[in-house]
């Protein structure tokens, strides 16, 4: 699925690759197969995984506004979060260095999350079996 427009918000709930993009509006993705690509210039990027299929990418950018990936609660990746003038936050028991940057193997590592904001916090957090969140 490749949804994009131009002003407005974006919203995906597919079972199949998503990429996902505006300029002006929220991005929400909601699949179970990768590879995910939810991008935004102006607006926030949210992403909810229950389970993940194959070893592609995850990708979540937004240049003003806040970018959460919700993934399952048992996961295998590398993953690199960052900011710039914001907070970068993660489940999984890994910790940012210096509070704008994460990089790290979670589990097996394998498949590449990328989550980054430049004036938003960028968060990853636990999503469990019936959607819900996780305790981190």
């Amino acid at each position: 699925v490749y949804a994009q427009t131009g002003k407005g918000d974006g919203s995906v709930t597919a079972a199949a690759h998503d990429h996902a993009r505006t300029v002006n509006g929220d991005v929400k993705v909601g699949t179970a197969v990768e590879p995910v690509e939810a991008v935004t210039v102006n607006g926030s990027v949210d992403i909810r995984m229950t389970t993940l299929t194959g070893t592609d990418k995850v990708r979540a950018e937004s240049v003003t506004g806040d970018v959460n990936a919700w993934l399952p609660a048992t996961l295998d990746a590398n993953v690199s979060l960052a900011t710039v003038t914001g907070d970068v936050s993660a489940d999984y028991g890994v910790a940012a260095s210096a509070g704008k940057k994460l990089s790290a193997t979670i589990g097996a590592g394998g498949r590449t999350v990328t989550i980054k904001s430049v004036t938003g916090s960028a968060r990853l957090g636990r999503l469990a079996a019936d959607g819900s969140i996780a305790k981190p």
